[in-house]
């Protein structure tokens, strides 16, 4: 006997895979750097509020492991961020890939 639960769920990850890949090569496809430009965005905002927090506004100082709470902080909030507003739009763009399937009521 066939579970078809499993079957459907196989199918929307395969869709879910190939949207993600097709984003992705989409976004940095004209870039020059590329992937890079993921790990070097939040690595430089990080360096500019470390400096402006420490050097002019004096915040950092009674605070254990700032360095590593304020990258951690933004490296959150940058995922956060960037994965809500790049699946509403894929999702959008998309819709007619994503009606051609059919989803469990869950």
């Amino acid at each position: 006997m066939i579970n078809f639960a499993n079957v459907t769920s196989e199918k929307n990850r395969i869709l879910l895979s190939e949207m993600v890949r097709t984003d992705l090569k989409l976004r940095y496809q004209s870039s020059a750097l590329g992937y890079v430009w993921s790990l070097l965005r939040p690595l430089l905002l990080f360096g500019t509020l470390y400096v402006v927090f420490t050097q002019f506004l004096k915040f950092g100082d009674g605070v254990p492991n700032f360095a590593v709470s304020l990258l951690l902080g933004i490296v959150m909030w940058s995922f956060f961020a960037e994965a809500t507003q790049t699946s509403l739009t894929s999702v959008v763009e998309r819709g007619d890939l994503i009606r051609k399937f059919r989803f469990p009521a869950i």
